[in-house]
């Protein structure tokens, strides 16, 4: 709880800075448009297989795929333009060029890694909430030797670490691996659009960050992500209650006429990608935000241990008004 509350805090100061600073919306809306035009292509092609094959598996089974289609799609497009977004936020938080190059130039680029990415991303997920943890009862066993004195008294000596046995070693390899990648999962959008890496490069950079312990705090200390699922969720929800009390409502008047209940349903459907490509919007922005807070921080902290400064490096204003709660 203690995590979402920050979250809330820090959803609070991105919607403060983006009052000031509007035009920071920009690639939501380019990943908008992009989704509604997909969307409208998308409806089309269900709408035509829905009219020939009305009440055929075959029918049902293009439905179905056109439909998994566009809201993947979506989801590609909103990852894809955070790259855009993490440019415009570093260069308002530092007043500097977000690198050498355009970041439509580096979007142009590195757009397919970015959609590879995006599809990794949810093993990154699943690797966070199901990992192996260092408490197995084989990684951290110990034996206290017993030291028999000239008085025949036991005396607890320091314990000695048993041997490790090799799936303990294993258990502590792959939560350590698992942390480490879980938190550079954060920082791989900043790094491909303020840097212009590639895919590749920016893992190494991402993980290179989280091993000099350059990055500060464990990324979801601040429930930014969680938040914004649950968001997306209660969105997501809203839009299917919406789209079935539609269809529900509009259907009846289709008197079995294949192409009116064609056109009931992809009605239905759009009415339910609506609330769904909003929450997918509204994600992307406020952790592409979130992560680059991470990335400026990093970077910062990873500056002082060059210049052998002997002050931390500060978290940017949007993280350190969430810390301090």
């Amino acid at each position: 709880m203690q995590s979402l509350k920050r979250g809330f805090i820090f959803v609070r100061q991105v919607v403060s800075m983006t009052r000031l600073k509007p035009t920071g919306l920009k690639p939501s809306g380019y990943a908008a448009i992009a989704g509604l035009a997909l969307a409208l292509v998308c409806l089309l092609l269900i709408g035509l297989s829905l009219t020939v094959g009305w009440g055929s598996m075959v029918g049902m089974a293009l439905t179905g795929f056109m439909l998994w289609a566009m809201l993947a799609g979506q989801l590609a497009a909103g990852a894809i333009f955070s790259s855009l977004t993490a440019a415009q936020v570093y260069a308002h938080l530092t007043q500097e060029p977000p690198g050498p190059n355009s970041p439509l130039v580096g979007l142009r680029k590195s757009w397919l890694d970015l959609l590879l990415f995006t599809l990794a991303s949810p093993g990154l997920w699943v690797a966070g909430r199901f990992k192996f943890h260092t408490d197995h009862p084989d990684a951290h066993q110990t034996d206290p030797p017993e030291d028999h004195s000239e008085k025949g008294e036991v005396n607890q000596a320091t314990p000695t670490p048993r041997p490790v046995s090799f799936r303990g070693r294993m258990a502590a390899s792959l939560a350590a691996i698992d942390t480490t990648w879980v938190n550079a999962s954060y920082l791989v959008i900043p790094i491909m659009g303020i840097e212009g890496l590639k895919l590749k490069e920016s893992l190494t950079r991402a993980t290179q960050f989280i091993e000099s312990h350059a990055l500060r705090m464990s990324a979801s200390l601040i429930g930014v992500r969680s938040l914004s699922w649950l968001t997306g969720g209660l969105l997501s929800l809203i839009g299917i209650a919406m789209g079935l009390g539609l269809y529900q409502f509009t259907i009846p008047h289709s008197h079995g006429i294949a192409l009116r209940s064609a056109l009931f349903v992809c009605l239905s459907i759009f009415t339910f990608d609506l609330f769904f490509l909003a929450a997918t919007l509204f994600g992307a922005y406020i952790n592409t935000i979130y992560a680059t807070c991470l990335y400026l921080w990093s970077c910062n902290a990873e500056k002082a241990r060059l210049d052998n400064l002997s002050e931390p490096a500060s978290a940017p204003g949007l993280l350190a008004a969430a810390l301090e709660k």
